[in-house]
């Protein structure tokens, strides 16, 4: 008995159909991977790098895998099965609610506008920085991963710092454009673009288009977020998808006229967040959790079945969630083991040691959301009014303050504090509260809208004028020690000899990853640190003028011993950060076999 709905068209069954035979065939397939001998998995991995590969233990985790995804695919073949129809209901709404939003099209002189004030200052503001040198942390992921066949660089998942989406993202650049600073960084500042957009319309489900504009505004000219709009690292990514999975979950909690599309992207901006940096936990836990609460606060006749509707729909989110998320780092697992599931960097804290470490994280996470050239405590009292209005409604305030109390929660759960940049994307949420003070002032104007205009255009032009003249925004002291370095190699290049083992460059951290990029992008081969060998040349950089000795005993270095031996040096030529030196002898066949 088909209790009153009608039967399915042919074409509806057959899209109804469509998921559980493909769900079906992953199935198949993933048995019959799960079952493979072992000599047919090594002879396949001859195609893609070295049999020798294929060892017993990466077997038995490819089984664990494909066996694990069979099962889920079977699952998931059943249900879609049982309910075909409500499956061929859901991909017709998807289907018809994509075609509703490309067919209606913004109006075309407001949509202008709003990128000629938002979109194209904060792209050029970032591509004044676009060509810098490359940092430590961007070297970093380009010398270990990116610069390596793709699926070698997201399955080579030795720690956290494997960016995997960005480590992907540089891959394909790097393929299409070379090793060039701004094709290597095109994936974060269209990111950080996105982020831009996305804001705006976010802050405007707040409260109105003035408040989106200045948040906008402010996320376009924020010195943090332009620095990382051309890192070439995934933070970026995790603040543009938590601000995208928190306002497709504000569409549906107030009944979106898309639903589909708003559950389509909140899967997806958990998806992808996860797959840029692990650290998606701490705005995924935060947002999720106030939307898994909201229905506590709706009317009382009808807040058991909301909760009951609401446990369904996240189990559901969170089951496909994680099943993408396993297939996506299904390969690192394979290669690495459980290196996957550890960050060597971060050890479980004591109390004392997490309360003082948390206390300064985070507020050198606030320091850092006001940099620039306006001073702290203008922040502080123009976002107390938008504070306020904040908490005025229970709803807004269970929003706005769970993914700030929630990562307390989390960090505090694993006993550790992560480093400030992890709380890059709450820096949105802190601009709202400040656009929010803003509008307020704003609004005891005769014209609120011209004044909003005049502060975006007052801010862009202030930043502009702070930026030129600086050739580091953010983090100066850190940064600044890699400008120098494309020049130092260079030189480097000009004075070496092309023979192999004729020379050896002595690099001290944090200059040794960006040297070993550019090294590579020069296209020339020198070694970097270790033990000099007879009849090498030494070559040495010194940070900030120092002297060779600092270099000698830095701990990448580590020749204190060698002070003697390579003495004296002779100083070729100096830069703003660095210095080249040469030792004037050659280490002897004695002293290299010590």
């Amino acid at each position: 008995m088909n209790r009153g709905r009608p039967s399915p068209t042919g074409a509806a069954r057959f899209v109804a159909l469509v998921p559980s035979l493909l769900l079906g065939a992953a199935a198949l397939i993933g048995l019959t991977l799960a079952v493979l001998p072992i000599e047919s998995m090594r002879s396949l991995a001859g195609g893609i790098r070295q049999p020798a590969d294929v060892t017993s233990e990466r077997v038995l985790r490819f089984r664990q895998v494909v066996g694990a995804l069979a099962l889920c695919a079977a699952a998931g073949c059943i249900f879609a099965v049982w309910l075909r129809r409500d499956v061929s209901a859901a991909g017709r709404s998807l289907w018809n609610q994509m075609a509703a939003l490309l067919a209606d099209r913004p109006a075309v002189r407001p949509a202008l506008a709003v990128a000629a004030l938002l979109v194209l200052p904060a792209g050029v503001l970032r591509c004044c920085y676009l060509w810098a040198p490359f940092a430590y942390d961007e070297a970093y992921s380009y010398v270990n991963f990116a610069s390596r066949t793709w699926y070698l660089a997201i399955s080579d998942y030795n720690s956290p710092n494997n960016h995997l989406l960005n480590t992907l993202l540089m891959c394909v650049c790097d393929r299409l454009w070379g090793q060039a600073e701004w094709a290597l960084r095109l994936p974060v500042l269209v990111a950080g673009l996105a982020l831009v957009v996305c804001v705006y319309r976010w802050s405007a489900s707040w409260a109105n288009r003035r408040t989106a504009l200045l948040t906008a505004s402010l996320v376009g000219c924020s010195p943090l977020l332009i620095t990382y709009s051309v890192d070439a690292r995934g933070y970026s990514f995790v603040a543009l998808f938590a601000v995208l999975l928190d306002h497709s979950l504000a569409r549906i909690e107030t009944n979106s006229q898309r639903p589909a599309i708003d559950w389509f992207l909140a899967w997806a901006s958990l998806v992808l967040g996860f797959y840029s940096i692990p650290v998606m936990i701490y705005p995924a836990v935060g947002i999720v959790g106030w939307f898994a609460l909201a229905p506590l606060l709706g009317s009382a006749p009808l807040r058991r079945a909301r909760c009951r509707k609401r446990i369904v729909e996240l189990t559901l989110l969170g089951g496909a969630t994680g099943v993408t998320v396993l297939l996506l780092y299904a390969p690192a697992y394979v290669f690495r083991g459980s290196l996957v599931l550890r960050n060597p960097q971060f050890g479980r804290l004591s109390v004392s040691q997490w309360v003082d470490r948390a206390s300064v994280n985070l507020s050198t996470g606030w320091q850092d959301w006001t940099a620039g050239p306006l001073p702290w405590w203008i922040w502080l009292a123009v976002a107390i009014p938008g504070f306020l209005w904040m908490a005025r409604d229970r709803g807004r305030l269970l929003r706005f303050g769970f993914p700030i109390v929630s990562l307390l929660a989390v960090m505090a759960c694993q006993g550790v504090v992560p480093p400030p940049r992890v709380f890059l994307f709450l820096a949105p949420w802190w601009y709202l509260l400040v656009a929010l003070g803003v509008d307020w002032f704003c609004r005891r104007s005769a014209r609120p809208e011209r004044v909003a205009v005049a502060c975006v255009v007052g801010l862009t032009v202030l930043i502009g004028v702070y930026a030129s003249r600086r050739p580091v925004l953010f983090l100066r002291l850190d940064r600044e020690l890699y400008l120098s370095v494309p020049s130092g190699v260079r030189e480097v290049r000009r004075r070496t000899d092309s023979t192999p083992g004729a020379d050896r460059l002595l690099v001290p951290v944090p200059c040794d990853l960006p040297s070993r990029f550019y090294i590579l992008k020069e296209g020339f081969t020198v070694p970097i640190n270790g033990v000099p060998k007879p009849g090498e040349t030494v070559w040495l950089f010194a940070l900030r003028g120092s002297a060779p000795e600092v270099t000698l005993r830095n701990s990448t270095v580590r020749l204190e011993d060698w002070q003697t031996r390579l003495a004296p040096w002779v100083k070729i030529q100096q830069w703003n950060s660095l210095t080249l030196w040469r030792s004037a002898r050659s280490p002897s066949r004695r002293a290299a076999s010590r």
